[in-house]
């Protein structure tokens, strides 16, 4: 989602969206997160929790 935005480096996106670079880069790698973390970045990349689970069954 994130090079889908425009951003190659994950700590321009971290640094432009008011994130913090490590737990953003934590979270690409599919390290654990906590689900505030995962809010954040949903928020960020201006997508509701509703919408990215729509394809999931």
């Amino acid at each position: 989602m994130r090079i889908e935005a425009g951003y190659t480096s994950y700590e321009n996106f971290a640094v432009d969206k008011g994130l913090q670079r490590m737990q953003y880069w934590r979270m690409e790698k599919g390290s654990n997160f906590t689900f505030t973390s995962f809010l954040k970045i949903l928020d960020a990349h201006k997508i509701s929790l509703a919408d990215f689970f729509r394809d999931f069954k």
